[in-house]
């Protein structure tokens, strides 16, 4: 029997309608987070290319909660992953 592998991280990028009038996050941060942390995924991370942001949220409960966020040109470092730091600007070059 195969034993089910869940993800440490998800990472989304918010998605955009121009159709709609520009972004449309509200989809993303609360249908989608709430289907990923029934799941248990334990960290959701939100990309958000218009605004050159990353946003990471841990799973508390059946909510996730913002831990860190970031915005180029800054780096991204993040408490639970402190060997981990992302330059920002590169990705928006």
């Amino acid at each position: 029997m195969l034993a089910r592998l869940l993800p440490r991280a998800l990472c989304r990028f918010l998605h955009y309608e121009p159709e709609a009038g520009g972004a449309v996050h509200g989809y993303d941060r609360t249908m989608k987070a709430r289907r990923f942390a029934a799941l248990n995924v334990p960290h959701l991370w939100l990309v958000d290319p218009d605004a050159r942001r990353i946003e990471c949220h841990r799973r508390e409960g059946a909510d996730y909660r913002l831990v860190v966020s970031a915005d180029a040109p800054d780096t991204l470092a993040h408490p639970d992953f402190p060997v981990l730091a992302i330059p920002l600007a590169p990705l928006w070059e």
